[in-house]
């Protein structure tokens, strides 16, 4: 679509992009994001992204904020958070712009080992177009773990929910799966197979990394703990 655009005369002057409604990153998510895609940079990105995690984090600021005025849980929320309303949001913003590059950097290294062509500006970006309906399946998957496990805890009754429930979260998983590999295609003009490929490899050196890195702190904790202890503080550990 971006080829013809650059190409036509007819069309010189005028923008690629075309407006589309509010569902389309979902009923039309191929050709959204092919249109879109060569307009985004990480600066967009990291905007719409900003103002996404500030809106989430002043809504969670606000009930925390309120539910700091109860006396048993307020001290307990006050002490880790001072004030909800202030420091939620600014967490929130932060943490989630930091998590999220990391998360688009390990996407652009699988994507680039299988032969991606695009940036990775482009690509986080991108990524911020697909927010809201990543954000609603993240909170409905994490609605139905919650239910099956409450529904694990009933007896007999329970058992009956157990099935609707784990076809309704795999459902969900699966959604959110077709979402990352689509976006990963478009993105770097890969076929469905180098996207699979790619955005697996992506995942898979997260979580090795992930994995690592937690031995590391772990060891470092035991040492701690057994440097500290009386039989290492005497030299017999």
């Amino acid at each position: 679509m971006t080829e013809k655009w650059a190409t036509n005369p007819e069309l010189q002057g005028t923008s690629p992009v075309r407006n589309r409604g509010f569902f389309d990153i979902i009923t039309r998510m191929d050709e959204t994001l092919e249109e879109k895609v060569p307009t985004e940079s990480l600066s967009t990105g990291l905007g719409r992204l900003g103002l996404f995690l500030l809106v989430i984090g002043l809504i969670l600021g606000i009930i925390l904020q309120v539910v700091a005025f109860i006396p048993i849980v307020g001290p307990i929320i006050s002490g880790l958070l001072f004030i909800p309303l202030i420091t939620v949001p600014i967490i929130f913003v932060v943490l989630g712009i930091i998590l999220n590059l990391i998360f688009s950097l390990f996407i652009f290294i699988g994507a680039k080992i299988v032969g991606g062509q695009g940036s990775f500006g482009n690509q986080f970006g991108a990524s911020t177009l697909i927010l809201w309906p990543s954000a609603v399946l993240g909170i409905l998957i994490i609605i139905s773990y919650i239910s099956f496990f409450v529904f694990s805890l009933i007896p007999f009754i329970g058992f009956f929910f157990l099935i609707p429930v784990f076809l309704l979260t795999t459902l969900l998983q699966y959604l959110s799966t077709y979402f990352l590999i689509v976006f990963v295609k478009q993105v770097h003009g890969l076929n469905t197979f180098k996207s699979v490929v790619g955005t697996s490899l992506g995942m898979a050196l997260m979580v090795a990394v992930v994995l690592i890195l937690g031995m590391l702190v772990l060891g470092a904790a035991f040492s701690n703990i057994r440097n500290a202890s009386p039989a290492g503080l005497l030299g017999l550990a």
